[in-house]
């Protein structure tokens, strides 16, 4: 399992590598993963039978493993970690990638982890009200705060568009939509008006997990107080 509380500089965030799977909760290999970057977004399909769809130079076809397997390498390579909002994308990774169960632990931070304990030090009235809003509309069971919530929030400074909030209809619902038409369709014209939205819609909500993930961290980093770390000489750490 990664570890819960790592110590990242600023240079550390601003150099990482954010991904951001998109999959129905069946599904053994994702629909697709974006990654953020050196300032840019790449979404890569990894389900083949979502290649029709492809456009683009930001949205192209891709192996899993082979994706994956460079990705890691990557990111060893460099240094630079991966971040994701969750464990469950760790969890995915490495059943994707058994035999660098290893690797992935050493390289992988959960971004939500870092952020909550953030807010829950530094910002406690921010995130309280975060969870009694949630709690309100989602029932007493749902206090859990998300990667939107936080972007939403006025301090932090994120431009969500309201277009997603308005008409995007969901990861599971977009991607069943777009599997049942590409059965019986050649190309990505051929799918309904309706579905080319969704699916324009879904990569526009993978890009900004992805690069809305490292704004968040950026602000977190900003804005907490920086702890020295005696492991890393001559920088201030972030924990």
């Amino acid at each position: 399992m990664a570890k819960q509380h790592v110590a990242l500089t600023r240079k550390m965030v601003e150099e990482a590598i954010y991904i951001d799977i998109e999959k129905r909760i069946d599904d053994k290999i994702p629909a697709l993963i974006g990654e953020f970057s050196d300032g840019r977004y790449r979404c890569r399909i990894t389900d083949k039978h979502l290649f029709k769809l492809a456009y683009g130079r930001a949205t192209v076809c891709a192996d899993i493993n082979t994706y994956l397997n460079s990705l890691l390498d990557r990111s060893l390579t460099s240094g630079r970690k991966l971040v994701a909002f969750s464990e469950f994308e760790l969890g995915h990774l490495k059943a994707l990638l058994p035999h660098r169960i290893d690797d992935l632990d050493r390289m992988y931070v959960n971004a939500n982890s870092v952020v909550k304990r953030f807010f829950n030090r530094e910002r406690r009235d921010t995130m309280a009200r975060l969870r009694k809003e949630n709690e309100e509309n989602q029932g007493r069971y749902s206090r859990k705060v998300g990667l939107k919530e936080y972007l939403r929030l006025p301090d932090v400074g994120y431009h969500y568009p309201r277009s997603l909030q308005r008409h995007f209809k969901g990861a599971g619902n977009t991607l069943k939509i777009l599997r049942k038409q590409l059965e019986r369709k050649e190309c990505y014209i051929e799918l309904s008006d309706d579905a080319r939205m969704q699916w324009r819609y879904l990569v526009k909500y993978n890009r900004h997990d992805c690069a809305g993930m490292h704004h968040l961290m950026t602000y977190v980093n900003g804005h907490r107080r920086p702890v020295r770390d005696p492991k890393i000489s001559g920088s201030q750490a972030i924990l």
